[in-house]
């Protein structure tokens, strides 16, 4: 269990706003999932408020490199590439593990991402980590969000999806669907970043060391 406390009426200046597309219980409407709770503290030392919105992955990264919002998370490097505007906060948030899901329970994918041609593949539009690996391989199909990728799944529209090993199984204990598994062998490991819109740039190096000292304080990094 993650314990925080914040005392926002003492803080200075107006709050940020970020996206994500992560979903309970790393990220919540209460905003008291542990991303959410890592970044409240990270920004309260910063003497920062910030409020957490969840929008489709694609959305999420448009809005925040737009200006619309203030930054988004959890995002692989270079995404800056892509999306110029925004810049990293150069501690990883958390490392992802990306893997084939599917109904068979002993799944095999022995060329990697290049496997995938073989079988009808889902994916959530906007992980661009993905998107990259798979273009140009036969028979994908991009989604708007992570519940109806998992459903199309079940319901035997994809052959196989891919996602992150851990937030797919939250997905699928939450969604209560049966005999979906993940394949033992990962696609990629990366790890994941907090991206701020370029006009907080001067927030960067502190937000950076803060968030070094988060992580080395143990009791807050109980994320399975």
């Amino acid at each position: 269990i993650i314990l925080m406390t914040f005392t926002f009426d003492a803080l200075s200046s107006s709050g940020l706003v970020l996206t994500t597309w992560c979903s309970p219980p790393y990220s919540n409407p209460k905003q008291d999932g542990y991303f959410d709770l890592l970044l409240k503290e990270a920004f309260f030392r910063l003497d920062r408020t910030i409020s957490i919105e969840n929008k489709p992955a694609e959305r999420s990264l448009k809005d925040a490199n737009e200006g619309i919002t203030d930054g988004e998370f959890l995002r692989v490097s270079g995404i800056d590439m892509l999306y110029p505007n925004l810049l990293i906060v150069p501690e990883p948030l958390y490392e992802m593990e990306f893997v084939a899901f599917s109904k068979v329970e002993t799944l095999k994918l022995s060329n990697g991402w290049e496997s995938l041609s073989e079988y009808n593949t889902g994916y959530v539009i906007g992980w661009k980590i993905i998107e990259e690996n798979i273009d140009g391989l036969n028979g994908n199909a991009g989604v708007g969000n992570q519940e109806m990728l998992f459903k199309l799944l079940d319901a035997n529209r994809f052959e196989i999806v891919i996602y992150s090993r851990n937030f797919g199984r939250q997905l699928i204990n939450k969604l209560a669907l049966k005999n979906i598994y993940s394949a033992t062998e990962s696609l990629a490991v990366e790890p994941m970043y907090l991206f701020l819109h370029k006009r907080h740039r001067e927030l960067i190096p502190r937000l950076t060391k803060i968030m070094k000292e988060i992580k080395a304080e143990k009791h807050l990094l109980q994320l399975e």
